[in-house]
């Protein structure tokens, strides 16, 4: 059972990384990018928000409240993951600024290839840190490389482009979902344990600091600060996974980090996106 479980996980996370990338390449059009960016001052500022300051905000956060070095790791390596594509169901379901979150999401999501192995290799101690080689690797094989497979795809094929990356979308969301499934039913007890270390704060605290201060910078416009809010909140899991699960092993501390830090994220965030979407229904009448 265990050896089926780890075999299951494997699987899962390359078909989830996979899905997202190829459906990123395939329904997102370069013109996208550009009009999503054509306020450069707001855009830069979500950009450096999610890139920059989350990573040391996350940091901060654990090293303030002396979580153990395993789950630090994992911290990290999450709070640089910046854009997860699960954003963008938040921010459709929030009724806000889904142009602009797509934008954000394929800008940050290739950023990623820069920003996880920076910001672990600047971060964590010299006996933690990830080879940033293998986290390269890991990411160019699981991101850019699909990515751009999606992107050739989508000139190929423009007409089925659209349907292909739909249930991309379905694949990556369910896939996630296994992942997060598997890792909580396989070592539950180390989940609970996380608890313990205070991870949930940590990610509890960053996941509220990221909306407001999204909100804060997204602006003008109600929509367009619900969008960087949520976008800053939900984070790149699987490729967070991915490197964390190369690097120390798909049942190590920091693996159990991202997913509680995930977790958290997707809890507060649909609260939020239903708080937006209501609270927008209730100006309109």
């Amino acid at each position: 059972m265990p050896l089926a479980l780890d075999t299951a996980y494997a699987v899962a996370i390359i078909v989830t990384l996979w899905a997202t990338a190829l459906g990123s390449g395939l329904s997102h059009r370069p013109s996208e990018i550009v009009a999503a960016a054509s306020d450069r001052g707001r855009f830069a500022r979500i950009v450096a928000l999610n890139a920059v300051a989350i990573p040391l905000i996350v940091f901060a956060l654990a090293r303030s409240l002396a979580v153990p070095e395993g789950y630090v790791a994992g911290l990290v390596i999450v709070g640089a993951a910046s854009a997860g594509t699960l954003g963008l169901a938040f921010v459709r379901s929030a009724r806000a600024d889904v142009p602009l979150a797509i934008g954000l999401v394929v800008v940050l999501e290739i950023g990623n290839l820069v920003t996880i192995p920076v910001w672990s290799t600047i971060l964590l101690a010299e006996g933690v840190r990830p080879p940033v080689g293998d986290v390269l690797g890991t990411l160019v094989l699981g991101i850019l490389v699909p990515l751009i497979i999606g992107t050739g795809l989508r000139v190929l094929q423009p007409g089925r482009a659209g349907g292909w990356a739909r249930v991309l979308g379905v694949v990556s969301t369910i896939g996630l979902a296994v992942v997060v499934a598997i890792i909580l039913y396989r070592d539950l007890e180390a989940a609970l344990e996380a608890w313990a270390a205070l991870v949930p704060i940590v990610a509890v605290a960053t996941v509220f600091i990221a909306l407001a201060a999204g909100w804060a910078v997204g602006g003008p416009g109600r929509r367009s600060r619900a969008t960087a809010g949520l976008v800053t909140s939900l984070r790149a899991n699987t490729p967070a996974l991915a490197v964390a699960g190369a690097t120390y092993g798909a049942r190590s501390d920091a693996a159990i980090a991202i997913v509680v830090f995930a977790l958290v994220s997707f809890a507060v965030s649909s609260v939020v996106a239903v708080w937006v979407r209501r609270s927008a229904a209730a100006q309109a009448l």
